[in-house]
């Protein structure tokens, strides 16, 4: 599939009628409009991916016109002078969950041209990050200007300066599209995640944007909690997760496994093919499986199936186009890691994902790192080992991807 094809597909699974537009989105148009590049940031679950998407399209913008860019040398691949595309769309440009040296090495190398392409008024593009992420990179990027403050092309997204008819606006819209008939109290609801967004705990480390909170709760399982899922939505949802760890049924830790294996995998994917059979399961699988001391036979691979084909209606998202399962939300994977951490702090830091491990893992053991991994002393130099090994890992990446480089800029001779 090439890139027209899967940014089309992006947008249609995107791009809905439940869309509220926000202050933060009228103001996001008016910064695109007036200098065609706009930098959505803000913590994670703001909603800055779907609001790029219909920035994107505004206006009546056709998907073929758009395009979505993964990394830097689909910006290079793309023939601009042909003018096919009006508008673009660059999500998490450095890093999902933690700053990406070697996506931010690649992008630097092309951000002057996008600028200037902005600036010239041939394209419009859309760019959204994390904002501490936004803030480390600016730390490296001197002579680049376009995510500076002065440059006044960011809009920061933040629930917290959301007005409470706004709030009930997208919980009222979640729910419509989810079809969710329950009699609730959107009145309540909104009051109780507004207690928490705006109380002196309001830059806690597990602060999410108010659209994830209504985006979740909008579940057959979560809504049965009713406004009180507001008060605290991550400890819900993790309390969710731990309930599937803790089944004593073999069948219900084999479905806990089955998330596992999509959150151990670096972008978070497991393909359909990786569960043919016991004799051709994935590398990947093999590795979990023995983690835990599982024998692969055919129920477990059977169960494993069955496991990804009943959460694709709630916590994964089956992508036709590629036959991979993901999860539905960011904050699943999230709760997995922390679930398995809490649990089994060894099988996590030798299954745990880059992100994960910077960003979840303390070596703390406080009430205040409920939503993170404590490691207990033991397992420090496991940890370090794990920390190396995933540095090397980077390293390796990166010269790779500057021996890739060269060799392209050789070739253009």
């Amino acid at each position: 599939m090439n890139s027209t094809e899967a940014t089309v597909r992006f947008l249609e699974t995107k791009a809905d009628g439940h869309f509220v537009k926000t202050k933060f989105y009228h103001k996001a148009s008016k910064v695109l409009s007036r200098g065609n590049l706009v930098v959505l940031t803000g913590h994670p679950g703001e909603g800055k991916t779907a609001m790029a998407v219909h920035l994107a399209l505004e206006g009546g913008v056709k998907p073929e016109n758009c395009i979505k860019l993964e990394c830097s040398r689909d910006w290079e691949d793309v023939n601009w002078s042909l003018r096919c595309f009006t508008n673009v769309i660059i999500d998490d440009i450095f890093g999902e969950v933690t700053l990406d040296d070697v996506r931010l090495t690649e992008w630097k190398r092309v951000l002057n041209d996008i600028e200037q392409r902005t600036q010239d008024k041939e394209l419009k593009v859309i760019i959204t990050s994390r904002h501490y992420i936004i803030e480390e990179a600016n730390e490296d990027m001197d002579k680049i200007t376009m995510f500076k403050k002065t440059a006044k092309n960011s809009v920061h997204l933040d629930s917290r300066n959301m007005s409470a008819d706004e709030m009930k606006q997208i919980l009222k819209a979640t729910l419509n599209r989810n079809a969710v008939e329950d009699d609730v109290d959107l009145d309540k609801c909104v009051y109780n995640a507004r207690g928490v967004l705006t109380s002196p705990y309001g830059e806690q480390e597990n602060v999410f944007g108010f659209p994830e909170c209504a985006v979740l709760f909008a579940t057959q399982t979560l809504i049965s909690h009713g406004p009180d899922f507001f008060k605290s939505p991550e400890q819900h949802f993790k309390t969710y997760i731990e309930q599937v760890y803790k089944s004593k049924e073999i069948d219900q830790f084999y479905k806990f496994i089955a998330l596992v294996a999509v959150w151990a995998h670096d972008v978070q994917k497991v393909k359909e093919t990786d569960l043919q059979n016991p004799k051709n399961i994935s590398v990947q699988m093999q590795e979990i499986a023995d983690c835990f001391g599982i024998v692969i036979d055919h129920k477990f691979v059977e169960t494993l199936k069955c496991s990804f084909r009943a959460y694709t209606t709630y916590l994964l998202m089956y992508v036709n186009s590629s036959c991979e399962y993901v999860f539905s939300h960011n904050l699943i994977g999230e709760m997995v890691g922390v679930v398995l951490g809490n649990h089994k702090p060894r099988e996590c830091i030798q299954l745990c994902p880059r992100d994960f491990l910077m960003e979840r893992m303390t070596l703390n053991d406080d009430n205040e790192s409920k939503m993170k991994v404590s490691i207990p002393p033991g397992l420090y130099t496991y940890l370090c080992q794990k920390f190396i090994l995933s540095r090397l890992c980077v390293v390796i990446t990166s010269m790779w991807a500057w021996i890739t480089v060269t060799i392209r800029w050789m070739l253009t001779f």
